[in-house]
């Protein structure tokens, strides 16, 4: 009975999320991580083996393993989405930003991204992944 362990999972960090006067921008974090609660979570991930194992499977989970464009009887729709799905920005494919978007949703509980609208606002023509970390919510216009 000596080589027992007791872990006390109940102690968990929750963010507090608070206006302060004075600022644009809405604080985000605990005590020790003042406005730093998603820099907290990475450092988590980095840190535990066990913790990046899980939420790097879960995220592998949710992003599958590509995306399949099923042919359609419009022809020029489906050479447009394959050609989108190929290129998504510049430089990614859209399962790419759809895997980038998982492990974010896993980690921080959130993602973000920057879509390009085409000229005439009818179609998406860029989709980036914005790091969430990266990402403070703003105090709303009144």
């Amino acid at each position: 009975m000596e080589n027992i362990l007791a872990i006390n999972l109940a102690s968990s960090t929750s963010p507090v999320i608070q206006e302060v006067r004075g600022r644009d921008y809405i604080e985000y974090g605990t005590d020790e991580w003042k406005n730093l609660y998603p820099q907290f979570l990475i450092d988590l991930y980095y840190n535990s083996s066990t913790h990046a194992a899980i939420i790097n499977a879960t995220s592998d989970m949710i992003s599958a393993t590509d995306i399949i464009a099923l042919e359609d009887d419009n022809l020029e729709a489906y050479v447009g989405l394959k050609k989108f799905l190929a290129n998504a920005n510049g430089s990614e494919s859209l399962h790419e930003v759809i895997k980038k978007v998982a492990f974010d949703f896993k980690l921080q509980g959130g993602y973000a991204l920057n879509i390009i609208w085409s000229q005439d606002r009818q179609t998406i023509s860029e989709i980036y992944h914005v790091a969430v970390e990266r990402v403070r919510a703003g105090r709303p216009n009144e």
